[in-house]
């Protein structure tokens, strides 16, 4: 009775202090490998059980971003999970998730082949947007430093905060530069108010405000 019921495709339970429960059956109909992919990686706690054939639940996995990168099953910045045992029969898995920021969770199930080529294009994505952020913030540093003009150095402060953003938000962060130390994921979601407070300083300015416009 304790539970809310969403049988529609809710993309995001927003934040919230709940534990949010995913049921999903799957059958394979092919020799191949499957993996089950989670997009977002900002949730605490990741657990998974499989149906056994006494109907009861074995837990499978336990992870999260409480949890060091070593946890993973495959240390990327996304969270895979293989799924072994799939077989021509009926599997069902029960997903478990907590956390303390936006509860969201894109289920996807790819093939080994599949994934390793989706993961191919995203990495070059991912490798030309943050080289262009680190040329970015370079480029105006070093015009600060000759010029002397504030409008550089706070750009480069707004860029170096969004770009530490996103390679949060993307689970880079926590793959590269801190993966035994999970507890910083709970303090780097102040990295927005960082983000905005650099943009506004950058625009005021970029704009000149204080002597175009003192009043606003």
């Amino acid at each position: 009775d304790k539970f809310n019921f969403f049988n529609t495709q809710i993309k995001s339970f927003g934040v919230t202090k709940a534990t949010v429960w995913c049921v999903f059956s799957v059958k394979n109909t092919t020799s191949e490998t499957f993996y089950l992919e989670l997009e977002k990686t900002r949730l605490d706690s990741i657990e998974i059980f499989v149906m056994q054939e006494d109907s009861s639940f074995a837990r499978t996995y336990l992870g999260g971003n409480k949890f060091p990168l070593q946890n993973k099953p495959i240390r990327v910045n996304n969270f895979i999970y293989p799924m072994k045992g799939l077989s021509q029969k009926t599997s069902i898995y029960l997903l478990k998730f907590k956390g303390k920021y936006i509860m969201e969770f894109p289920l996807k199930i790819y093939s080994d082949s599949k994934i390793i080529e989706k993961k191919h294009v995203l990495d070059i994505y991912d490798g030309i947007y943050l080289g262009l952020i680190i040329l970015i913030i370079a480029y105006n540093l070093f015009v600060y430093f000759i010029l002397r003009e504030k409008v550089h150095l706070f750009y480069s402060l707004y860029v170096f905060c969004e770009g530490s953003m996103v390679l949060y938000f993307k689970g880079f962060a926590f793959e590269f530069i801190f993966p035994s130390y999970p507890e910083l994921n709970s303090y780097l979601t102040v990295l927005p108010t960082f983000t905005t407070i650099t943009a506004v300083y950058f625009l005021f300015s970029f704009l000149d405000s204080k002597r175009t416009l003192p009043v606003l």
